[in-house]
This record gives C-alpha cells, sequence and structure tokens, in this order.
C-alpha cells in the first residue's frame, strides 16, 4: 500500500514512517501550536500538509487536491493577535470587542483578494482555483508555486542583477499589470517580495490582497498599503487619485534596486528634497534608455511618469525614445511660463495704476536673500523632524532657518537665559515661559494668525483660542485630547457597562460596594469638565495608571493617545481587548494646547519676516510632514488630523458609538473645547 507525503506530497511505500524523497517524518506536529496539523482535510477535499510561510495575517500550507490530484497552496486568514487555535482543533477562536471588529474588516479584504485574483487567467499572474470560509476564517487555494522570490532571490545575487536579467523580468510582470490594468484594477503593493521566479522559468505576480478597482475620474477613499522605498506619494494618502501609473512607479523602483543594489528613497522624502541618485551613477555601463526609462517610470509627480504599461514597454524595448526625466520637466515648464506670461501680460494691461496699492499693503520690503541667520531652538528630541520640515521651507520659499539642537532637559533654562539676548534664537518653544517672560514675544496677531485664510475650517481649535482678543504672543502646534479607554477582560466581569462610562458616571451597585472603576491620568484631569458627582476614581500619575490598567486592574482608564497608542502598536498588548469610549453629548471634553511656538520682538524686522513665514509653513504643512512627526500630541492643522484619521481609523472605532473610527474620532473632536489656561 502507498501513503502521502504530507510535505513533499509524493507517494511512498506505507512500511516506513520516513519518507525516501523528502526525510518529513510522518506524524511530526507543526512548529507553532496554532497551525493546523497535518492530515486535517478542509472543504472536503483538501488534504493539509506542512507549513510554507506563515507572518502577521495568515498562514500558507502545502495541501493536497484530493479531487484534482495536484498539489496546490491555501492561504488561511489568522491574523495574529486578534485569534487563536487551540492544539489540534481546526475552529479559529476571535477575540471579543474591537479585535472582532478589526478581523471581519481584515476578512472582507481577504475574501476581495480573492474575487480580484479569480479575474484573471494569465501565465504571469498567480491562478486562483478556489476560496471559502470555514473553521471561522477564510481560505485561498493557489497554484503551488516552486521557485523564488525576486528578493530573495537578489540576496543570493549578492544583492543585484544584471540590467538585460532585471529587464526579462520587468518585461514579464509589465505582461501581468497590462492584465490587470485592463480590469481597471491596480496591484498597489508591486515589490520584490510579490514577484516570484518559478523553477520552470515563469515569473509571477502574486498577492493581490492591496488591490482595489483603479478611477483616474475622481478621488476615492482607500486603505492606505505601501512599502517604503516601492510605493508612490499618492499611496500615502487615503484620498488621492491612484491608478496604473501608481504600479508602474513601484515597478521602477524594483528596477532601480534590482540592477543598483541600492533600496530607492522613499518617495515621501523625495517629495521634500529628492536626493534619488539616477541608475546610471551607480552602473556607469548602464544603457540611456534604461535610465531614462527608470527615472521616468519613478517620477514624484503622476503628470511626469509612464502612464499605461504599453509606454513603459515601449520604452524599455526601446522603440520609442524616452528623453531624461529633467529635459521633459522643463519643456513642460517652458510651455507653462509661456502660458502664464500671456496671462499676466493681459492683466497688466489694466491693473498697472494698482500696483503700488498692492506694495503698501503687503510686506514686499524683504531683502531678496537675506544673509543674516535666523535660529530656531529645537528640542534635542524634535531635531529630525524640524530639519526635514526646515528643508521643505527652504526648497519651497528659498530662505533658510538656522536649527539649534538643545537638549530637552536644559532647554527652558537655555530659551529663558538666552531670550532677548542679541544672540538668542529668533524662533523657541514657549510652553513653559512666565507672562512677564512672554512679553519679550513678538505680537503674531497681524502677521501670523491674520494672514491664515480660513483658521476655523483649517485648523482644530485656534478660532476659540484666539477669540478672546488681545495679543497673540505664541502659537500651538498641537493639542492633546482625553481619552476614555476601556479594558473589556475587566469590563465585562462589573456592573458597569461600557456604554453607562459615556456619561462618565458610575452605577449604584459599584458606588455602594466602593468599587474604583475608573483611573484618570493626572495629566489629563484638568481637561475633563463635567464628572458625575457621584463618580468614583483615583487619579494617578501616568506611568502607575498605565500600568495597572494594562495589568487588568481597572476597567477604565482616562488617559490621551500617549497611552493608547502604545498599547494598540506594542506586541506585549497585542492580546488585550482595548476599546475607546467616546462621552455623549451632553458630557464636555476638553482639549490642551501644546508645543507652543513664539518669535523673539528685539530681532530685526528681515529675521521677523522670515520666521514669521517659517511658523505660518510649519502650520500649513503638517500633513506633509506626518509619518516623520514621532511625538503623540496631534497636530493642529486638520488636513493633518484627517490623514491621522485615515491611518488609525481602525484603531479610533468604538464598540460603543456607530460609524468608522475616523468619521466618531472627529465627531468627538468637533464636540470638545479648548482649555485657555495658557
Amino acid at each position: 500500500m502507498k501513503k502521502r507525503c504530507l510535505n513533499c506530497m509524493k507517494e511512498y511505500d506505507e512500511q516506513y514512517d520516513v519518507c525516501p524523497y523528502c526525510g518529513f517524518i510522518d506524524g511530526t506536529l507543526p512548529k507553532e501550536l496554532y497551525h493546523l496539523h497535518p492530515g486535517e482535510i478542509l472543504h472536503r477535499r483538501y488534504i493539509v500538509g506542512t507549513v510554507v510561510d506563515y507572518g502577521g495575517f495568515g498562514v500558507i500550507y502545502r495541501v493536497w487536491d484530493a479531487q484534482m490530484n495536484q498539489m496546490v497552496a491555501i492561504k488561511e486568514y489568522f491574523p495574529s493577535g486578534l485569534v487563536n487555535r487551540a492544539p489540534g482543533q481546526k475552529d479559529v477562536i476571535v477575540y471579543s470587542g474591537k479585535s472582532k471588529s478589526i478581523f471581519e474588516n481584515g476578512l472582507e479584504r481577504y475574501l476581495m483578494e480573492a474575487r480580484n485574483m479569480a479575474a484573471f487567467s494569465h501565465p504571469n499572474i498567480v491562478n486562483l482555483y478556489d476560496f471559502f470560509e470555514e473553521n471561522n476564517t477564510a481560505y485561498i487555494v493557489m497554484e503551488f508555486l516552486d521557485g523564488i522570490s525576486l528578493k530573495s532571490y537578489l540576496a543570493q545575487n549578492n544583492g543585484k542583477l544584471s540590467y538585460q536579467e532585471t529587464i526579462d523580468i520587468t518585461l514579464a510582470i509589465l505582461n501581468a499589470l497590462n492584465e490587470i490594468h485592463q480590469h481597471n484594477i491596480i496591484h498597489r503593493d508591486i515589490s520584490p517580495d510579490n514577484i516570484f521566479l518559478c523553477s520552470n522559468q515563469r515569473i509571477k505576480l502574486i498577492d493581490f490582497g492591496a488591490a482595489r478597482f483603479s478611477s483616474v475620474e475622481k478621488e476615492e477613499t482607500r486603505s492606505i498599503v505601501l512599502k517604503p522605498g516601492f510605493a508612490p506619494p499618492e499611496q500615502y494618502r487615503s484620498k488621492s487619485l491612484q491608478g496604473p501609473f501608481t504600479d508602474l512607479y513601484a515597478l521602477g523602483a524594483c528596477m532601480y534596486r534590482s540592477i543598483t543594489g541600492v533600496m530607492p528613497e522613499e518617495s515621501l522624502s523625495r517629495m521634500l528634497e529628492d536626493n534619488l541618485k539616477e541608475p546610471k551613477e551607480l552602473v556607469p555601463d548602464l544603457p540611456d534608455h534604461v535610465n531614462n526609462t527608470i527615472m521616468k517610470a519613478m517620477a514624484l509627480s503622476p503628470e511626469y511618469r509612464f502612464q499605461t504599461v504599453r509606454e513603459f514597454q515601449e520604452a524599455l524595448s526601446g522603440k520609442k525614445k524616452v528623453v531624461s526625466l529633467q529635459t521633459e520637466i522643463k519643456k513642460r515648464q517652458f510651455r507653462r511660463k509661456w502660458v502664464l506670461a500671456a496671462v499676466v501680460a493681459v492683466l497688466l494691461l489694466g491693473c498697472v495704476g494698482g500696483y503700488y496699492g498692492i506694495i503698501n499693503h503687503t510686506r514686499l520690503i524683504r531683502v531678496s536673500n537675506y544673509s543674516g541667520q535666523v535660529e530656531f531652538y529645537v528640542p534635542e528630541s524634535q531635531y529630525d523632524y524640524y530639519q526635514k520640515v526646515e528643508a521643505g521651507f527652504e526648497k519651497n520659499q528659498g530662505e533658510k532657518i538656522k536649527l539649534v539642537s538643545v537638549p530637552d532637559a536644559s532647554y527652558d533654562v537655555k530659551i529663558k537665559k538666552e531670550l532677548g539676548d542679541e544672540e538668542g534664537p529668533a524662533l523657541f518653544f514657549s510652553d513653559n515661559l512666565e507672562e512677564n517672560e512672554l512679553l519679550k514675544t513678538e505680537d503674531l496677531k497681524e502677521n501670523v494668525i491674520d494672514k491664515i485664510e480660513n483658521l476655523d475650517d483649517n485648523f482644530y481649535f485656534l478660532s476659540d483660542y484666539y477669540n478672546k482678543g488681545g495679543k497673540v504672543q505664541r502659537v500651538p502646534m498641537n493639542f492633546s485630547v482625553p481619552l476614555i479607554l476601556c479594558n473589556e477582560n475587566v469590563a465585562k466581569k462589573l456592573l458597569v457597562p461600557p456604554e453607562t462610562m459615556g456619561e462618565l458616571q458610575l452605577d449604584e451597585t459599584s458606588r455602594k460596594n466602593g468599587k474604583v472603576d475608573v483611573i484618570v491620568n493626572q495629566e489629563i484631569n484638568p481637561l475633563i469638565s463635567t464628572f458625575a458627582g457621584d463618580i468614583t476614581y483615583e487619579d494617578k500619575e501616568r506611568s502607575e495608571g498605565f500600568k495597572k490598567f494594562v495589568k487588568n486592574k481597572t476597567a477604565y482608564y482616562i488617559t490621551d493617545w500617549e497611552d493608547y497608542n502604545t498599547i494598540s502598536i506594542d506586541s506585549d498588548y497585542l492580546g488585550m481587548q482595548t476599546d475607546i469610549i467616546y462621552p455623549r453629548y451632553n458630557v464636555t471634553m476638553q482639549v490642551k494646547m501644546c508645543n507652543y511656538i513664539s518669535i523673539a520682538d528685539d530681532i530685526n524686522i528681515q529675521e521677523k519676516m522670515i520666521a514669521e513665514d517659517f511658523l505660518i509653513y510649519m502650520m500649513s504643512s503638517q500633513a506633509t510632514y506626518l509619518t516623520d512627526y514621532n511625538e503623540y500630541d496631534l497636530p493642529v492643522n486638520r488636513k493633518a488630523v484627517e490623514a491621522f484619521c485615515d491611518i488609525w481609523t481602525i484603531n479610533l472605532k468604538s464598540g460603543q458609538s456607530s460609524g468608522d473610527g475616523k468619521e466618531q474620532f472627529e465627531s468627538y473632536l468637533d464636540r470638545c473645547e479648548v482649555c485657555k489656561d495658557k
């Protein structure tokens, strides 16, 4: 009698316990307890074998299809931290609370991947045979690919390949992209991980988990899915125009990585300062047309990229000449200048007499290329962030700011000591300055606050903060907002339901028992203005309150984003069931403005003007630099908060409220008031 090896899937005599072909020992248990055991049956036809690979989102098994008599691969949706499985069992155990919601959203996207793949039948696209739901999760059945990913192949070849081999691989993937783009779908995750080199010489595009329908006619809200170095700038925004050019940027980046052996610079960093070297600088013998093709594909602006697969193919094969990207940009800018010049000429014919009036109402007295130094004293912990902001300011405004890094511990002392000195800073953080010390700062109302259009529409809380009138001697860059966190592992055992906490009050039974179910971070306490008179709570330092909450010593913890962010991303707390509870409409919470910036009053007018422009630039461009900001306070810029919500929308969702996390959090912010202690 013959039996089948559950590793290589070949048959051998059942008298042996060890496969003579691969050495697999019959009865070997899986490496991880939660993996399905070899021999389990799925969907009444698939015999589970050993694990090929596993990670944060699932497990891939070798499987024998008893109906078609062939080896296939099955991907099981198994997101770590959200689910578990008892050893030897098949059913997936989904954690309750927010984890369940996250799991269900992910499951929907997982099945969407299957539907996307099912639309294709192409030699350069991995074949999908089946997909189904079972064991409280979902499975995708695909052809079993014998080979290696481009990422691993590069590692085996000292990190890079010849340009001709790279072209061969690229042309195969372009064939695959041509197929999916014709179905109005973009892949959105082209990278060396997802390009597979099969042992039969076939090259396959795999992993359609991020694929979405494309629309070049309108913006659509999309999830942010990206691989740094390979994702174009538009993929960093959930509301953005994406299309075939999005995939072509990523493929160009794959070519760059393969030919040069260098990881491409992240596109978001390139937007601030583009230091990407052309491939030919690193590989001098690279043909010009290949160099120009890569750079055109990787243009930061979609309008300068290839718009179709065919354009990319013709350029790469040499059928169509591709000028250098810089030449193309200069040509277009030249044409635009002529159009602009014509428009200006027409306007000037009717507006010559009004020019001097414009001068009298604007600050056009700045000396061009001011040679003095405008110094901004920055805490050491935030230096890297503001260095990128300054680089963007210099690139866009043509003015320089000199950053001076100051150790965090001595920052306030240094500012107070040097404020008013001739050699002191022009810009600085002023959170801890006293009223008499603020007298040495500029009134920013006219030249900063009043210059910002639609203050209320573009920034959170600034309009309310400044409605008291008077001088404006500092401008907040960020704010802190209270969050009510619920430890569902504890709350479900109590008589204090989460919906009650939305009113910030405990029920009668808990009060009589003297049960303390609420801990408040001392830093947040002053911002909670409407505690019910009968609420029982403890006021704790951050570290002590956080420790009690994560150790299941309390059901409710009122704190801020810093603590919730730690719980959300730290692997130590993956199994913790935490939910946000947004206060009811009759409960008022206050936000605390912070990271105030002031401008010294005794500096010369040129320094002041540059410092004022830099302050406005910092406020207006917070969304651009959001991913570089490593602090826990939220930006005052509404677009930056919107981008923040796009990234964290799942984590911001409350199980006690309707709508997605972004809607819930933005609605909560709109109900908050600003604390005017500062």
